[in-house]
């Protein structure tokens, strides 16, 4: 009997699942957040509820900017301040290099090589370390 009701309160949840998806237009995130949540009380059908595969996500398309939007956006910077100067290099580091902005917020100096013309850039983890000039 035990085992009869944790078989349908599965098939209502993963009725729930699809409903938060479709109807309520939430994100695969959502979703598996909602799969994730503990409750103490309910242990052993939880334990069930675990068991439902989480859905993988596609990867997002990186999108670029094509040169005409790209000059556009260099155009805006006022190079006769400093603070446009700033912004100006900022943008050009940033395309030049394809350094993410948390990878650049996160240079030292020591990571410069100014006679080689040339940065490291440490990725996401310190194993993923690239050069960039």
């Amino acid at each position: 009997m035990a085992n009869k009701i944790i078989e349908v309160s599965c098939l209502v949840t993963l009725r729930f699942l699809a409903d938060l998806e479709s109807s309520r237009g939430c994100k695969i995130a959502t979703r598996n957040y909602f799969v994730a949540e503990h409750s103490p009380v309910h242990v052993e059908w939880f334990g069930q509820i675990r068991s439902i595969p989480f859905k993988k996500a596609g990867r997002a398309v990186v999108p670029y900017l094509e040169k005409a939007e790209m000059d556009a956006l260099l155009a805006g910077p006022d190079r006769r301040t400093a603070q446009g100067r700033r912004d100006y290099a900022l943008l050009l580091f940033l395309y030049n290099s394809g350094a993410r902005a948390t990878e650049t917020a996160q240079l030292k100096v020591r990571d410069l090589d100014i006679r080689a013309a040339s940065v490291n850039i440490t990725g996401k983890s310190v194993r993923r370390q690239r050069s960039a000039m």
